[in-house]
């Protein structure tokens, strides 16, 4: 039962950084647009891959998205020990895309599923992604 709670804790943390309620008109390039869906496609493939350094080098440095990608890392290595392994599957798409100056807010269709100890929960969520352009990227935070 703790294993159960564990993931559904894992689920929260990551709908919560998911989820915002942010919009502001649309003033992008089409440059822009292919760089804030590559990083968002690039940060839900390194999710799926467990490869929490790409993870992390998608978000704004100390934002919550980068702090919920290492409660993130934390709790499935923690359920690694545990089970001995958690596949991770996920699913993104972009639906729109509103660019103020060095912000961004996207529309997204995600999900998430996790496996681990012979448990699979799974999530799905239609929600807001917010960006930070620094410098020439795109970043979550």
């Amino acid at each position: 039962m703790i294993k159960k709670k564990k993931l559904l804790v894992i689920f929260v943390l990551l709908i919560a950084f998911f989820i915002t309620g942010c919009t502001a008109p649309s003033t992008y390039t089409g440059s822009d647009e292919a760089k804030i869906e590559s990083v968002i496609k690039q940060f839900f493939s390194a999710l799926e891959y467990q490869n929490w350094s790409k993870a992390k080098s998608c978000c704004v440095y100390g934002s919550d998205a980068y702090e919920t990608i290492c409660e993130f890392e934390n709790d499935v290595n923690y359920l690694e020990t545990i089970c001995g392994s958690v596949k991770i599957n996920t699913y993104v798409n972009v639906d729109n895309i509103s660019i103020s100056g060095n912000y961004a807010y996207v529309i997204c269709d995600a999900s998430l599923s996790i496996s681990a100890c012979g448990v699979t929960e799974n999530n799905s969520e239609y929600g807001y992604l917010e960006l930070n352009k620094i410098g020439n990227s795109w970043k979550l935070f």
